[in-house]
């Protein structure tokens, strides 16, 4: 097992001899570090954050973040400088392959891209191998969330906005276009988005030197790099040179999606055929930008970006205000209106992607180290199809979901005298809860929960019980971040902001089931979350939605889940995590939704908005 890495004596460990890369093999590092290769990962545990801490004692390394298509990221402080860092470790044989050889061009254009220092562009600091023999390469950390977290939360994004987001990739790509560098994967998860709303373009490891007048393009599977719904056509046709344009195009992809929430494919309609009330110059702009012959396309980032501001003015100075004056205004709006929502967003949530949005920012629920494959053997199904898996920061296995009625009901056949409660649950405001076996059972009190898990305990021969207020908050990701001695009370509300699925506020679709539009809708219930809408107005089958980075689910919503511990010195009220069904709002830590909250409750008290989920000691 790793060490703490707050434990470690960093400086009384030898420093190992840190090799700098040449020019072309952090070309090839960088180049094929994003290229999108999965074949190294996937028989590759990523080393701990001890691991690292002890290959790389010139950063304070403090959490995994979450490994990608590519390898895996580590948050860290660079010590001689005082930043905060992004460390991405790459596997051992990743450069093996073909095209990482690189000639005397590629050396050039590595320099070219050290070279890119831009207010809109994230930095790559260094890049090299630790004598163990791990790539690696330290990037600039940006806390906020990327523009593909935004569009999967919001939908379509407002105009202005929109056009703001799009000016600033062209402030960036203007810069890289002017030194001969192309992107060449442009696309919303390369976007990303600090807490004040500034743009800053990632993954300019794809990118390449523009092609000189009659260059041959590189042949191999390098000709076809990319997204393929952000992909210019001639990105794919092998014997044509890709140049600046070919971003261009995926500009106006972008453009496109954040107007309407849609990726153009096929023969789409434009943005005003989609979205009544859209400016109609802007069909103009993507349909330019996204022509098939690049001939016809914006030449450079500038054009693009001057049509982008000339669109703005006018819109703006309808309002009655001059032009740069409502630009301005315009800026403080972004900034004041939607400071709050960038500070919320996180990072895709710790799983396994493909794609390097990761890479970048880290904030919200994380683990320092995720259960290894070691580890995942643990996991069992017990006789009742409950599915238990691992935590860090404890000693049991989770069970995925929350007890299901149909579990209870196994319980209850088997137990004289139980209480009935459960079987048929007062509804409520009118609607039905807990209607069938895959619901999570409710009425039941502390007492019966635990009965429960006495019963199956001797059943099965292991040992059940109800998790305690700090695994739970293991099992969401805020173990680490929580004193794990300290009275309940003294921690519900100690990480506000932070969700079970991130910091995104209103939740993503699929986050789980809330207070929402089902609700308000069905019941008439206020508050509730807005614009959100998970489809039930009550209880609903569990692992309904999306699981977390450790495979459990319903974390945020459907019924708060009983732990056993007293809420405050009084010893009067237990406590539930989780939130429940009914739920959400915009007030007091989002109206209760909020991962670090505990809702206090006696212990016999049952509710049709109150279940469990148990856990299973180890043997």
């Amino acid at each position: 097992m790793d060490e703490d890495v707050n434990q470690l004596p960093v400086e009384n460990t030898p420093e190992p001899q840190t090799q700098r890369f040449s020019d072309s093999a952090m070309h090839g590092l960088l180049r094929a570090g994003f290229s999108g290769r999965t074949r190294a990962l996937r028989h590759w545990e990523p080393p701990g954050v001890a691991d690292i801490q002890r290959a790389l004692p010139q950063y304070e390394v403090s959490a995994f973040i979450a490994r990608g298509g590519m390898g895996a990221v580590y948050k860290g402080v660079q010590k001689a400088l005082g930043r905060a860092v992004a460390i991405k470790i790459l596997p051992p044989d990743i450069l093996d392959d073909e095209e990482a050889n690189f000639s005397e061009r590629f050396k050039r254009e590595a320099r070219a891209m050290a070279s890119l220092t831009h207010p809109n562009i994230v930095a790559v600091h260094e890049a090299g191998e630790t004598a163990e023999g791990l790539l690696y390469f330290v990037m600039e950390f940006v806390e906020g969330t990327d523009l593909a977290q935004l569009v999967a939360s919001e939908g379509r994004i407002d105009t202005l906005r929109a056009l703001d987001i799009t000016r600033q990739v062209c402030e960036a790509l203007a810069f890289a276009h002017e030194s001969g560098i192309v992107h060449r994967d442009i696309k919303p998860s390369n976007i990303m988005l600090d807490r004040k709303g500034r743009v800053k373009v990632a993954d300019f490891g794809l990118a390449r030197m523009a092609p000189a007048e009659g260059a041959g393009e590189m042949t191999g599977s390098a000709m076809a790099m990319g997204t393929p719904d952000y992909m210019a056509p001639e990105a794919l046709t092998y014997l044509m040179p890709v140049d600046q344009r070919a971003d261009l195009y995926a500009v106006g992809v972008m453009l496109y999606q954040m107007l309407t929430g849609d990726v153009p494919r096929g023969r789409f309609p434009m943005p005003s055929a989609v979205v009544p009330g859209i400016d109609r110059r802007l069909d103009a702009i993507v349909d330019k930008a996204m022509q098939t012959d690049r001939e016809q396309r914006y030449s450079s980032a500038v054009e693009l970006r001057e049509a982008l501001v000339d669109l703005s003015a006018p819109a703006m100075a309808r309002t009655g205000a001059k032009r740069h004056r409502l630009m301005a205004v315009a800026t403080m709006v972004l900034v004041i209106g939607f400071g709050v929502w960038w500070m919320l967003q996180p990072p895709p949530p710790n799983r396994d992607v493909v794609g390097d949005s990761t890479l970048h920012s880290f904030t919200g629920p994380f683990w320092s180290k995720l259960p290894t494959e070691t580890d995942r053997k643990r996991s069992f199904t017990n006789t009742l199809g409950m599915k238990f898996v691992p935590v860090p920061g404890t000693e049991v296995l989770f069970c995925i979901h929350e007890t299901r009625k149909g579990d209870y009901a196994a319980y209850a056949a088997a137990t004289p005298g139980v209480n009935e409660s459960w079987q048929n649950p007062p509804n409520y405001r009118g609607e039905p809860v807990s209607m069938a076996d895959d619901h999570p059972v409710v009425m039941v009190n502390l007492t019966d929960a635990q009965a429960f898990c006495s019963w199956l305990s001797q059943k099965e021969g292991r040992r059940y019980r109800l998790p305690t207020d700090h695994e739970w908050s293991c099992a969401v990701g805020l173990g680490e971040s929580e004193d794990a001695k300290a009275l309940s009370v003294n921690k519900s509300g100690r990480n506000a902001n932070v969700f079970a699925w991130g910091m995104t506020w209103p939740p993503p679709k699929g986050a789980g089931n809330m207070g929402d539009a089902t609700l308000k809708r069905q019941t008439g219930q206020e508050p509730v979350i807005p614009d959100y809408d998970d489809g039930f107005a009550t209880t609903a089958p569990v692992m309904s939605f999306t699981a977390n980075a450790l495979g459990l689910y319903d974390l945020a919503g459907n019924v708060w889940e009983r732990c056993p511990d007293w809420f405050d010195a009084k010893r009067a009220e237990t406590l539930g995590r989780g939130s429940s069904f009914d739920n959400g709002g915009t007030k007091g830590m989002e109206a209760y939704v909020n991962a670090c909250v505990r809702n206090p409750g006696r212990p016999e008290r049952r509710s049709s908005n109150y279940g469990f989920r148990i856990v299973a000691e180890s043997p």
